[in-house]
Formats: structure tokens, C-alpha cells, sequence
């Protein structure tokens, strides 16, 4: 759809529809390009997690406030970048 032919649409439309229609378009606009250190970060299960840290899976499970942490639907996975932050800060996972 041409932008012109979007905005005559709009113009059309009764008042009370606008809000449903900014919502649609704010929800669309979320879904845009992650920025490039989003994009450049990797999410990684509690395996390589674990590995990366030289830690158990367990101990990662038994930290839930951990900052590199995600709970992504039903699923935890921890930022790759977070992670290397997180150690470079002097903390020692054991």
C-alpha cells in the first residue's frame, strides 16, 4: 500500500476507531529493527551459560536476579554480552 493511499484511509475513519488504530501502529512500530547492540547480542540457554561462567546450570537457576538473566515466554536464557559484562566486573560465579 502506497503511504497517500494510507493516509486517505485514515482520514476516513470515525474517531472512536483512532485509538484501536494508534495502538496497531505503536505494537508495529515495537516490532522495528533492534539496534545494532541488540543485534549484536546473543541469547544463550543455561548450558552455555554455564559453560561460559565455568558454573553448574543449577547455580544459574538458583539466581533469578542475575542482570544477564531473561525470561523469554516460558524460557530462561542469558545475554552473551551481559555475561562477559558481568565478569568483567570482578564477580566471581563460584
Amino acid at each position: 500500500m502506497i503511504i497517500k493511499d494510507l493516509i486517505a484511509a485514515i482520514a476516513e475513519l470515525d474517531r472512536e476507531d483512532l485509538p484501536a488504530l494508534m495502538l496497531a501502529i505503536a505494537a508495529r512500530m515495537a516490532e522495528g529493527k533492534p539496534t545494532p547492540a541488540q543485534a549484536a547480542d546473543e541469547l544463550v540457554d543455561v548450558n552455555e551459560a554455564a559453560r561460559i561462567l565455568g558454573v553448574s546450570p543449577s547455580w544459574l537457576h538458583h539466581r533469578p536476579n542475575l542482570p544477564f538473566r531473561r525470561k523469554i515466554g516460558g524460557k530462561v536464557k542469558f545475554s552473551r554480552s551481559g555475561i562477559a559484562r558481568w565478569s568483567q566486573r570482578d564477580h566471581h560465579a563460584a
